[in-house]
């Protein structure tokens, strides 16, 4: 990741190189969906729990997106 002074704050600049699609890549996707999201949140001053109904429904957009890719 990079971190980058901004005028207003700070700039995260988080890079993920997937150099191989598993049947695993889509649990990190649905993972690192949530917890940006979480940092997002956190961000804005609000207190939100993990929520694994919400992760479940990412982990099912990125598999059938995974399945596309590969064929």
């Amino acid at each position: 990741f990079e971190i980058h002074k901004e005028e207003n704050g700070t700039l995260l600049f988080l890079k993920e190189y997937i150099h191989e699609l598993t049947d695993h890549t889509p649990r990190d996707l649905a993972g690192w969906h949530i917890c940006l999201n979480l940092f997002s949140s956190v961000l804005e001053g609000e207190e939100k729990e993990f929520s694994k109904d919400e992760w479940q429904q990412w982990f099912e957009i990125y598999k059938d997106k995974i399945h596309e890719v590969r064929g």
